[in-house]
């Protein structure tokens, strides 16, 4: 999944060469998907459903992300928020937490179309996610 923004060209090129199926653009600007895909990675955290490898620089990230509240909440009724930096001239990054979350969201996606049934994704092509 990849945000176009900026990335217009880019994200085009690579759904060109790899396929529709493989590349899929994912704008967060869609508010409420945006914020519902964060509440899942969240979820799934919270729930010892993934981890990461420690590296340095998404932990970084995610430090450096803030919460910005919406307006709506989820079936729940529990409120969901975005991610963003402290100010908006700030130099701390927060794409790989934008990343990771996206990646969470492919994989639900994945899975919910029945792509890699009884296995995960990543071990149909040959990578150890542990």
């Amino acid at each position: 999944y990849a945000d176009p923004a900026r990335w217009e060209t880019q994200v085009a090129e690579w759904a060109n060469r790899h396929g529709d199926d493989h590349v899929v653009s994912w704008p967060t600007r869609a508010l409420r998907k945006t914020a519902e895909a964060i509440q899942a990675y969240t979820n799934a955290v919270m729930a010892g459903e993934l981890s990461h490898s420690g590296d340095v620089r998404l932990t970084r990230h995610m430090g450096n992300a803030v919460r910005l509240p919406m307006n709506f909440v989820d079936d729940n009724g529990r409120p969901l928020w975005l991610l963003q930096k402290e100010r908006p001239d700030s130099l701390h990054k927060i794409d790989a937490a934008y990343a990771a979350f996206l990646s969470w969201r492919a994989r639900l996606d994945a899975l919910e179309a029945g792509i890699g049934e009884g296995r995960s994704v990543y071990e149909e092509r040959g990578i150890l996610v542990l």
